[in-house]
Order: C-alpha cells, then structure tokens, then sequence
C-alpha cells in the first residue's frame, strides 16, 4: 500500500508539471505540433484511407451481368441470346466477424498514431529543453563577455600607468577571442534547434520565438524502491502492440470462418427467336484448400503479435528503469554544485582584481575552474530535464 502511494504520488507531480509546462510556451508548441506536423497529418490521412479501404472489402461482391448472343445460319440477326444477372455473397455471420477485425484493424493503427504522436511530441519537448538550456549558456557567455571588457579597459589603464603587465592585457584578450568563438557555436546550436523545432511543429522557418529563459518544470525526486512498471500502464507502445495482439486474434476467427460457402444467386433469360424462359440462378462455392493454410497464417501471424507485445513491454521496462537510474544520479550531482557558493566566489575575484590584490592572469586561471563548475550544472540541469520529459512522454 505504501508502494502504491509513492507511485501516485509521483504520477501526480508528473501530470501537475504538464500543466505546469503550458503556461510557459510549451503547451502552445506541443499543440501546434500536433495540429500541423507533416507526418501525423499524413498519418490520420493514412488511417482515413484504411478505414474506408477495409470498409469496402467488407461489403458485397460486384453484381455479375453477362449477356451472350447466339448466331445460326438461314436467321437473320440474333437467332438466341442468354442473360445472365447474379450476385455473390458471404453467409451473414462472415461479415459480422470481419466488420470487427476491420475495427481493431483501425483501432490499431490509431494506437500506432499514438505512439508516433508521442515521440514528436517528445522530440518538440526535448528541443525546447536544449533551446532553454542554451539560452542559459549564452547568459553565462554573455556575463564573461561583459567582465572580460571591463577588465581590459582596467588593465589598458593601469598598463599606461605601470601598474600591469601587457602579458595580463593580453590575457584578457585571449579570453575574450575563446569568448567570441564559444558564442558562435553557442548560436550555431541554437539556430540548428529552432530550425528543427519549426520542422516538428510544422512552421516556417523564422516564424517561432521562444521568449521563456527558465525550465518549465520542477524537478521531483523519486522515491527508493519505486518500480519501472509503474510508469508503463498508458505507454503507447505497449498499446499499441496489444491492439495488434486484440486484431491478430480476430484475423483468425476470420480465418476459421473460410469453410463456410460463398453463396450465389440470380436471374437467368434464355430466348429463341420469338420464345423465351425465364429461370432463377442459385450456386455455392466451397473453399475446401484455401482455408486450413489461412487459418495457419493468421495463427502464426497472432503469435508474432504476441511476441511483439512481450518484446514491447520488456523494451519499456527497461528503457524506464534505466531513466529513473540516471535521472536520481543526475539529480544527487547537481545538488554537489553549489552555484550560489560559485557566484559569491566569482564576485570576490572580480573585487579582488578591481582593488589590485589579484592579477587578471590569476583571475582567469582561478575563473576558469568556477565556469567549468557552473558550465557542468548547466549540462546535468539539461540532462536532468530531457530525463524527465522521458519519464512524462506518455502524459504528453
């Protein structure tokens, strides 16, 4: 019982972060993708399609017309001529039970659209992570950019005055050019971000802007002893390969309906010259080969779903286990970084260096190891955000 109040719990934060998330740009972007992305269109098109094609295969077979004219030497004209009008059709319960392989049919392939729903879904949530997360790295880039050019003018005065060396002034440039240079990659990586979101979300290019500077979402942590399985129960693929599982196990019902006869019936005119006769057309065709090898195929084919389903379900147990690993680790490593302790430290150097107690060579070699803390916490806040989107996908 205890166990099953931790997995509500941590279901609730999850579904509370979702909404968390729409009121900060994400929900509008998830939705925009939904709407105008390129594959799940044609997706819902392909369903449409399927559902109308197995609609038609359900119906009757085309009604038959065959006219045949009869010539004789001595008659002028047609001498007899025989029409035939008939129809063939399946015993009724044969149509019943196709009508229901025809709707888990479609029923599977909406859980497919699910599924595929959810990974671009995951995949616009998971751009709009690293877009946040490199605007984090560029405030980063842009406060060093901001120190390093009021250091310069610093030491460009005291280096006219005596009191630095050119060795430090041309420190600081150095650090500015590596500056300048980790700006372009940061905006190379942005651009590329925003370019692959707008394809997601099916915009054009240029028409999307992310004002939001800060994740969306809290960052719970996760309880000792909460299993990989709780996660799993609307996973979309499972579902999906248990709607194919559902369809497999109709296909051969269907299957094991193949011995029952195709009926015919119609009508049939003979005429000799002035005379004709008029009769009705009753027949059966009886499937005596065909159907113990469909009825084969449609069993092994159920199998294979069977398979598939195990096979999902094992995949997703797994991959879940593994996220919750990795999202604890990365949780208790970004609690070792202290980012106020490092931004307290970087003040004191700064006043340090302005009072000329440290030189900016000592100031960058000691900074150095600060940014790198804090480029680190950048880096596991990341990770830690995209995990956790992986772990809320099936909420999406």
């Amino acid at each position: 019982m205890h166990r099953i109040k931790i997995i509500f719990a941590f279901l609730f934060i999850i579904t509370s972060s979702t909404v968390k998330a729409e009121g900060n740009g994400l929900g509008s972007l998830l939705k925009k993708a939904e709407e105008n992305n390129l594959s799940l269109q044609a997706a819902r098109q392909e369903i449409n399609a399927a559902g109308f094609e197995l609609s038609a295969e359900n119906t009757l077979e085309p009604t038959s017309v065959e006219y045949s004219p009869f010539f004789r030497n001595g008659a002028s004209g047609v001498a007899s001529s025989e029409l035939v009008v008939s129809q063939e059709f399946d015993f009724p319960t044969l149509y019943a039970a196709r009508g229901k392989a025809a709707k888990l049919q479609v029923a599977t392939l909406e859980a497919g659209y699910a599924s595929l729903r959810r990974d671009i879904l995951l995949s616009v949530n998971q751009t709009y992570l690293d877009i946040i997360g490199l605007k984090k790295e560029r405030d980063v880039l842009d406060e060093r950019v901001a120190v390093a050019d009021t250091l310069l003018s610093l030491f460009q005065r005291r280096l006219e005055l005596g009191f630095a060396t050119a060795l430090e002034v041309n420190r600081i440039r150095m650090e500015q050019m590596d500056l300048r240079s980790e700006i372009l990659r940061n905006e190379s990586e942005y651009g590329n971000a925003m370019a692959s979101l707008e394809l997601l979300c099916g915009a054009m290019p240029g028409s999307l802007e992310i004002t939001d500077r800060e994740y969306p979402l809290a960052l719970p942590s996760l309880k000792d002893g909460f299993q990989a399985t709780d996660l799993i129960m609307n996973d979309t693929g499972i579902l999906a390969a248990q709607s194919a599982l559902e369809a497999s196990g109709q296909e051969v019902k269907v299957a094991r309906q193949g011995w029952i006869p195709k009926l015919s019936a119609g009508y049939r005119r003979n005429t000799e010259l002035d005379e004709a006769s008029n009769g009705f057309l009753v027949g059966a065709s009886f499937p005596l080969f065909s159907t113990s090898r469909k009825v084969k195929a449609a069993a092994a084919r159920q199998a294979a779903a069977q398979i598939n389903l195990e096979d999902a379900r094992l995949k997703a147990v797994s991959e879940m286990e593994a996220n919750i690993k990795e999202y604890s680790r990365l949780l208790e490593s970004l609690k070792i970084i202290d980012l106020n302790l490092i931004n307290e430290t970087l003040a004191l150097m700064r006043k340090s260096v302005d009072s000329g107690n440290m030189t900016a060579t000592d100031f960058y070699m000691e900074s150095d190891n600060l940014y790198q803390k804090i480029g680190s916490y950048l880096t596991i806040e990341n990770s830690l955000q995209k995990t956790l989107a992986t772990l809320r996908r099936n909420t999406l």
